[in-house]
């Protein structure tokens, strides 16, 4: 059975303002370089492990 996923909406996570939420850095190089998605703010944390903390404006 073959399932043809082209004609389903897309799931989108909605976040509300003021939410946070924390990403590993997985890119080459220094992480500021790293753009965060239209509607977010993000930081670095100052550790060797490079997180990004994003907040939603």
């Amino acid at each position: 059975m073959s399932h043809n996923t082209t004609n389903r909406p897309r799931m989108v996570a909605t976040y509300a303002p003021g939410t946070i939420r924390a990403r590993r850095w997985h890119g080459d190089g220094d992480v500021r370089g790293y753009r965060p998605p239209r509607g977010w703010i993000a930081r670095a944390l100052p550790r060797a492990v490079w997180w990004i903390i994003e907040t939603k404006e």
